[in-house]
């Protein structure tokens, strides 16, 4: 909340916490982190944050997500697109993160984000039985 009210001293104090009571293995925090690194121009300890949050293998869905947000921050959107599609076949709330994540922006215009947006979007009308 804080990064996105551009209250970036508070941001890295409460994200700084949350890696350090974690032991640094906090995807969540490190990719946030890495997000208010970018809004105040620190490009190097950005990517240090992205590369530690992308170098986890997992198939746990919030894992696969936070790397999504990392590429996606690192401008490569194929492996953010990539995961943020693993991450989505495993729990559809991931859509729903996606949808309203603004980390994801640079990846807004691209036809593949509106593509796996609106597939997952139809599945899931169609497990609801066709309902809107």
């Amino acid at each position: 909340m804080h990064r996105r009210l551009c209250n970036y001293d508070n941001a890295m104090k409460d994200l700084s916490a949350a890696i350090q009571l974690a032991e640094a293995n906090d995807n969540f925090a490190l990719s946030r982190r890495a997000a208010v690194y970018i809004a105040i121009g620190d490009i190097v300890a950005a990517r240090a944050d992205l590369a530690r949050v992308k170098e986890v293998r997992s198939e746990n869905v919030a894992v696969l997500y936070n790397q999504a947000v990392a590429f996606s921050l690192e401008d490569q959107p194929s492996e953010a697109i990539d995961l943020l599609r693993r991450a989505i076949k495993i729990s559809a709330e991931a859509r729903h993160y996606a949808v309203n994540d603004d980390l994801f922006d640079p990846l807004r215009n691209m036809p593949e984000f509106h593509e796996l947006i609106n597939v997952h979007r139809q599945a899931e009308i169609d497990d609801i039985g066709g309902r809107p």
